[in-house]
């Protein structure tokens, strides 16, 4: 029988001995609690536990007395830390911890949510070269096995390790992370990214997702988010259920903004039929450089591979090989695979000692026994860096449309085995070997795109169509484009600016024109560099003004409107392009300005919002006619947005080309909004009108 000694106080702290709280739980976490059934003893830190069930079925030794309990014991403090409160016992240091992070998170300031498997190996890597300083990391504290993905086998209570400005800063279930996470909290953080899933709790997940206003960012180098096996092979992929989906994660699918590391791997998650948020390809952090002067390479067959070879990277394919010729992996192979002690390998922590090796061993080959389709491979990148030949495995159930064939192809020493016969690798070898080889540069080479997906904060996104030097050619409704000069507009579009940066918060300023400001400042003659001035006032600056057909369509073209929606789309294909993360999208066309009547809060709404006149020609005779001298798209319809100016655009050059008359198409005003969904109009706009070509009645509007 359990011996029922009193509880024990150690200084202000008050331990449950086991048997006096059986089936209680604690306060925050309600995890349900069982008294001792195998350890007579009672000890102040042992003896209190998660029931099973509750735990998700933990596996625990087979081992009676201390060492069961101690297990038992150290669940209970790993998730509701070591000091864990049953009832009213006990202080509530789940409460406590909660509290503890939300303090240091809000101290630390606006942050990127991560969420990992782990960081350690080509993990670590990547996310040390992408992460700010400002990011929040969060792992699970115990990954049980590679057969666990996220929505299944993950217990509700499994431990989540969160790293704060590079520092540990609490162990805690997810529910309690969630609990952190909002509240104060919430407003500090607006993205999260999710570089892997697996060993992440469904209800975890679920919880994240749920809070409103947040943009969810992930990267196809995790195929979890497709199949079951976070690693599928070739030969599985084509074998039954193989590529069995895994349906625990489809929920999360239309709220996911992708990121691919490569073309190929991107057609693959769009094949799926996923229907994510969007997927784009992106740039990844690499290494990017050879060193120079090339090394001679050994006089006699060397054959190397780079990386940590398991099962599915073709350990069993190498042992036999090693039998072979002479072979070095630069890296480990695992140990479980049947005469992997025979081959030579030595593992290193850095480019810096990958080179030393380099410099020992001088490969003249280098082979990839791919067998899996993987999504990038950094590995092949330092392979290619060396400029030796590359022996690549290709078998019957290969296929080119990945990642690791697709950058090959473009790599003059590439050359192709089924990897079936060791003598003949090894004859392919001899034949294609190289004289020399290069070293490494350890330089890592970031793309900017990975700043802009990052960043702690949403950008709200200013798009200002500009032309400051027109022509004298007519437009369809008025005989002349601007009753101002280039000069005056030019100081326009600067107080335009001025405005932006004064009324609307954490601004990203596009601005876009397509003149030849170096000419027209150069006329001017005021010593002012146009171009230069816009550049520093602006956070981006597009100026195309050498690009003969869009000339075309902003100054000879009678329709003003197209060519404001090509510069418009030249916007946004930047923004796509260098992957700004915006919260919306306003437009503002250059040269008017955002007064004391600009609400920024009304614009803060999930609607595309739009302003019809309330005076004025449009007013009298246009019920159509809506405002696109300023607008704001949301976030959840800059697609919708961008296909509505591809449309504009498709339409009128037909026209024009066709010289059908553009007054069939009546005007932008009446066909923008339109064309969008969930429009809302509002009363004021908080906008002054310098309309160029006269003046208008309704100029604040």
């Amino acid at each position: 029988m359990v011996s029922r000694a009193p509880p024990i106080l150690l200084g202000a702290i008050l331990f449950v001995s086991p048997g006096i709280a059986p089936r209680l739980s604690c306060k925050v976490c309600q995890i349900r609690v069982s008294k001792c059934q195998k350890y007579a003893v009672v000890h102040a830190i042992r003896g209190v536990w998660f029931d099973d069930e509750q735990y998700g079925g933990m596996q625990l030794p087979a081992e009676g007395g201390g060492v069961y309990c101690k297990h038992r014991q150290a669940s209970w403090q790993r998730d509701c830390g070591l000091l864990a409160s049953v009832q009213r016992r006990v202080a509530n240091v789940c409460s406590v911890g909660i509290e503890n992070l939300s303090r240091s998170l809000q101290q630390h300031g606006p942050f990127t949510l991560v969420i990992t498997r782990n960081a350690y190996g080509g993990t670590k890597a990547f996310l040390d070269d992408i992460l700010p300083k400002h990011a929040v990391l969060v792992t699970p504290k115990d990954l049980m096995s590679e057969a666990i993905f996220a929505g299944e086998k993950v217990s509700d209570y499994a431990l989540l390790t969160v790293n704060v400005g590079g520092r540990l800063a609490g162990v805690l279930t997810g529910s309690m992370l969630l609990r952190a996470l909002t509240g104060e909290v919430e407003s500090l953080w607006e993205k999260l990214f999710i570089n892997h899933v697996i060993g992440f709790p469904a209800i975890f997940l679920e919880g994240l997702f749920a809070i409103k206003a947040k943009r969810f960012i992930s990267i196809t180098h995790d195929w979890t988010w497709l199949f079951k096996s976070s690693t599928p092979t070739f030969k599985t992929l084509h074998g039954i259920g193989g590529a069995e989906r895994n349906y625990a994660l489809q929920p999360f699918h239309s709220k996911l903004e992708m990121k691919s590391q490569n073309e190929m791997t991107a057609g693959i998650f769009r094949m799926s039929g996923a229907p994510f948020r969007s997927l784009d390809v992106v740039q990844m952090p690499d290494y990017n450089a050879s060193l120079y002067p090339a090394r001679p390479a050994h006089s006699m067959l060397k054959v190397g591979i780079i990386g940590a070879i398991s099962r599915i990277k073709g350990a069993e394919l190498i042992v036999p090989l090693s039998k072979e010729l002479d072979l070095f992996i630069f890296g480990a192979i695992d140990g479980t695979v049947r005469g992997a002690g025979r081959v030579r390998c030595q593992g290193y922590n850095g480019i810096e000692e990958l080179n030393t090796l380099l410099r020992r061993e001088r490969p003249n080959v280098l082979i990839v026994p791919a067998m899996t389709p993987e999504t990038y491979s950094y590995t092949l990148t330092l392979s290619m860096l060396t400029r030796l030949p590359i022996i690549v495995m290709r078998t019957p159930e290969s296929y080119d449309h990945v990642a690791i064939i697709n950058r090959v192809q473009a790599y003059r020493h590439t050359y192709y085995d089924n990897f079936t016969s060791a003598p003949a690798v090894a004859a392919l070898a001899q034949s294609v070997r190289g004289s020399h080889f290069h070293l490494i540069n350890p330089r890592v080479h970031v793309p900017p795109q990975w700043s802009h997906i990052l960043a702690p904060k949403l950008y709200n996104v200013v798009l200002v169509a500009s032309k400051i030097v027109t022509s004298a050619n007519p437009l369809s409704y008025y005989p002349t484009r601007s009753r101002f000069t280039p000069k005056q507009r030019f100081d326009h579009c600067l107080e335009t600016i001025a405005s932006i940066r004064e009324r609307v918060p954490n601004s990203f300023i596009v601005f876009i024109d397509n003149s030849d400001l170096a000419a027209a400042s150069e006329a001017e003659g005021d010593g002012v560099d146009w171009t230069a001035e816009l550049r520093s006032k602006a956070d981006a600056f597009i100026n195309d003004h050498t690009n003969k057909s869009l000339a075309y369509y902003t100054d000879v073209s009678d329709h003003k409107a197209l060519g404001e929606a090509l510069l418009l789309l030249q916007g946004m294909d930047w923004l796509e392009e260098q992957q700004v993360m915006a919260a919306m999208i306003f437009k503002l066309t250059a040269r008017y300005t955002l007064n004391e009547n600009f609400d920024f809060s009304q614009f803060r709404t999930p609607t595309n919002i739009f302003k019809r006149p309330t005076v004025g020609f449009a007013h009298d005779l246009k019920p159509t006619y809506i405002y696109t001298c300023f607008y704001k798209i949301a976030d959840n319809h800059f697609s919708n947005f961008r296909n509505s100016l591809r449309n504009i655009i498709t339409t009128l050059i037909y026209m024009i080309d066709g010289r059908i008359p553009t007054a069939i198409f009546d005007d932008i005003e009446s066909r923008l909004a339109a064309s969008l969904p969930d429009v809302q109009l509002v009363s004021s706009l908080g906008v002054t009108q310098r309309v160029s070509p006269y003046e208008v009645p309704d100029v604040h509007i």
